[in-house]
């Protein structure tokens, strides 16, 4: 660990020491580590890099969507010049971690997710505030290409329903009205 991520914990911690674990999955130039306290309470460190433009709005776009009642972690500090943030931990359970489990278990996990969406969903972006850093807008074929992606990998592979041709036109047409209302924000 260097000095610079010893120095920043130190200092937002209150505690000499702490062990850290690499936290596996990562994603769009970030890394991601379990920091645990002696008195066994952890923290999320996440350092993230600039190969990725929208690392930079992460903790602008995490404050605004808590701010709209949405569950993400809570943002302990940042220094923006070195690229790190600590967070507060919440847990090691994710919808992956329970994709064995059978529907009648796993069912309400996926109501949760859908439910904490709609806020986002429901928001009306005209209340964006002014000073709000957002990534770059998502094109028509990135939209497509995640209701393709989770299309066969929520719906076919973790759900393992099979749609309907009739279905999968009314849901076509919903997503695509969805790409046009994302497309104006």
């Amino acid at each position: 660990m260097n000095k610079e991520i010893k120095k920043f914990l130190a200092d937002n911690l209150g505690v000499p020491a702490w062990e850290m674990t690499p936290i596996k999955k990562g994603g769009s130039d970030r890394s991601f580590f379990r920091v645990l306290l002696p008195d066994q309470s952890s923290f999320i460190f996440m350092h993230y890099g600039t190969d990725v433009a929208e690392n930079s709005c992460w903790a602008g776009i995490n404050e605004f969507l808590a701010g709209i009642g949405v569950c993400v972690p809570q943002i302990i500090a940042q220094d923006v010049n070195l690229h790190f943030i600590l967070l507060t931990d919440l847990g090691d359970m994710d919808l992956w971690s329970q994709r064995f489990l059978p529907w009648e278990q796993r069912r309400e996990y996926y109501f949760q997710v859908l439910r904490q969406i709609r806020k986002l969903h429901a928001f009306d972006p005209a209340g964006l505030p002014s000073g709000l850093q957002l990534a770059e807008s998502y094109s028509e074929k990135l939209y497509r290409w995640e209701h393709d992606y989770f299309l066969e990998n929520f719906v076919g592979a973790v759900c393992r329903l099979e749609l309907s041709p009739a279905f999968i036109k009314d849901l076509d047409q919903e997503l695509n009205a969805l790409i046009v209302r994302l497309q104006k924000i």
